[in-house]
């Protein structure tokens, strides 16, 4: 559980960098709406924070219940980003009136938080030492 937890602040504070970096040059390159919070830092840090929050959750229920977590997780994670590009295809009225260049920039910001959570938090048990291997070692 402790492996966990810095497995999922390092993957939260990855995530929120990269997701911060594609927000500013997106807001430097586009033409951006004024009133297009979805592209504000406090929302992108949020949502960013939120999603890394809950996909480090399901990890740690994945890990407890399956023989396989990393091969679960990542499926379960690719099923999630698929999903998740729903919004842009029939867009909520707050996206509806976004320029490409931002939904391209939110869809970015999307694939960002799965392959960090998926690249990072599946290593929380690549590392971790069970009790079997630890008996069989050698002193």
């Amino acid at each position: 559980m402790n492996r966990l937890v810095k497995y999922g602040l390092l993957t939260m504070f990855v995530a929120v960098v990269a997701n911060a970096l594609v927000q500013m040059i997106t807001l430097s390159v586009s033409t951006v709406p004024t009133d297009f919070w979805p592209l504000g830092l406090g929302a992108v840090i949020i949502s960013t924070v939120l999603t890394v929050g809950g996909a480090t959750i399901v990890y740690g229920g994945i890990t407890r219940f399956s023989t396989r977590p990393n091969r679960t997780f990542t499926i379960i994670a690719a099923v999630v980003l698929l999903f998740s590009f729903g919004s842009f295809v029939a867009p909520p009225s707050v996206l509806a009136a976004a320029p490409t260049s931002v939904l391209a920039a939110l869809a970015v910001m999307h694939v960002i938080v799965a392959v960090v959570s998926i690249g990072v938090l599946t290593r929380a048990a690549d590392n971790a030492e069970t009790p079997k291997s630890i008996k069989n070692k050698p002193t």
